[in-house]
């Protein structure tokens, strides 16, 4: 007798005990991100969005100083905000992102799988020189290649690359490494990746058509001159 109701109390326990929360780790705010940034929200609403992100990684990282993960993820979050935000004063936001990848780089260069050296490279070529910013092509370039050694098959870096070409007008060059990242894999080893290589690839796809209606247009020119 005394052991069912032992076992009666233990079960109305477990049915009354309220189940933990999972802790939510630097992934799953990363899937966060990548809705926030690949969504249909306005541009405020997205800038909220990602300074609550922000909010919520720093939390995270003064819980662990070492989280590399963390920190590429806090990182990609800024660099999204500062380039919504655009103007002057996302200076601050794309500041902070390039020393959180920096850090991340001295950490574990490798982590999710060389993104802080792919979006750093972005960084690099898409903000103004000195004395304005810390614009430099030579540096993007470096950090750019280092992500493709890293992970040979990152969406993000040949997007990156893709995207640094066009902007140089190198519209051949572009199409090249466009045309790899829309025909890669997207990453399934964990959902946020997912989400992050799949919206990633949509942006390729638009810049990719961007680039070769470029290099058409060019190509047409060059034919009329020779005529």
């Amino acid at each position: 007798m005394m052991n069912r109701i032992f076992m009666l109390g233990t079960v109305m326990m477990l049915v009354v005990m309220p189940i933990t929360a999972h802790a939510a780790s630097a992934l799953d705010y990363y899937k966060d991100w990548a809705a926030v940034k690949y969504g249909t929200q306005n541009s405020d609403k997205k800038q909220a969005d990602l300074e609550k992100l922000a909010t919520q990684l720093d939390a995270l990282l003064a819980k662990d100083a070492k989280d590399v993960e963390a920190k590429i993820v806090l990182a990609t979050v800024k660099s999204t905000h500062a380039s919504i935000k655009g103007g002057l004063s996302a200076l601050p936001l794309v500041k902070d992102a390039r020393d959180l990848f920096e850090e991340a780089i001295k950490n574990d260069e490798k982590a999710m799988d060389g993104q802080a050296h792919a979006i750093l490279g972005a960084l690099y070529y898409g903000v103004p020189g000195w004395p304005v910013a810390f614009g430099d092509d030579d540096k993007a370039e470096r950090h750019l290649k280092k992500a493709l050694s890293i992970a040979p098959d990152s969406i993000d870096a040949h997007f990156f690359w893709g995207e640094f070409w066009f902007e140089h007008n190198k519209y051949d060059r572009a199409v090249e490494y466009l045309t790899k990242a829309v025909a890669l894999k997207p990453r399934t080893s964990n959902a946020a990746y997912k989400a992050a290589d799949t919206g990633r690839q949509a942006e390729a796809k638009t810049l990719l058509k961007k680039a070769e209606e470029k290099l058409k247009s060019k190509s047409s020119r060059g034919s009329n001159l020779n005529d």
